[in-house]
């Protein structure tokens, strides 16, 4: 799954939703501690590794003082890589980079993710999901601050305020529509399968 990726842009991370993160992420498999260790690992500029306490990872994300790299980590070694970044304008993303991971453990990320959007919808401004990385060099960033969307960015699920959805009325036809309430709506193509299935209890 080359270049495929979720970015969640949100409100900043606060302590008791990054808990609830964590919480989340363990429920399926992942942790921050790397497997034996009980240390976190951040990946740093020049894609080295550096093991550090998980408290400072926690720091780092409730404290927004720098975007960083981390990696979650299943119990036989494989790793999702995470991009925490934030926006001048207060906001915050976590991109999920899904290449090198099997059908199971895409599931498994998206899965949480759109649990944790569903408990919280307020706390989430948008939410792309694009298994293949097909809209890997769009501007999502600029969608996500009101520019119209690029023709051709078809991901497997996108998540945008209610205003933002009615400018997409041409990328709209292609999608199924699904309320996740706070003004939330996930449009998702017909022919992605839904990681939740479609008689979740939220």
């Amino acid at each position: 799954m080359s270049d495929g990726f979720v970015a969640w842009y949100r409100s900043r991370t606060q302590p008791d939703g990054f808990s609830a993160l964590t919480e989340a992420f363990r429920r399926r498999g992942l942790s921050l501690e790397y497997p034996g260790s009980g240390s976190a690992v951040l990946v740093n500029v020049d894609g080295d590794q550096v093991h550090v306490s998980v408290n400072t990872v926690r720091e780092r994300a409730v404290t927004a003082v720098g975007d960083f790299h981390v990696k979650w980590w299943w119990p036989y070694g494989a790793d999702l890589l995470c991009w925490f970044s934030y926006e001048p304008w207060g906001g915050e993303k976590q991109t999920y980079y899904l290449d090198n991971l099997t059908r199971e453990e895409v599931c498994d990320v998206e899965r949480v993710l759109l649990e944790e959007v569903a408990s919280r919808p307020s706390e989430t401004i948008a939410l792309i999901i694009d298994e293949t990385g097909r809209t890997a060099e769009f501007d999502w960033d600029a969608v996500v601050r009101g520019e119209p969307l690029q023709a051709g960015a078809t991901p497997d699920a996108l998540m945008l305020k209610r205003p933002l959805l009615e400018s997409l009325a041409t990328v709209q036809r292609d999608y199924e529509e699904e309320d996740f309430g706070a003004g939330r709506t996930l449009l998702r193509r017909r022919d992605w399968v839904d990681p939740l299935g479609s008689s979740r209890d939220l």
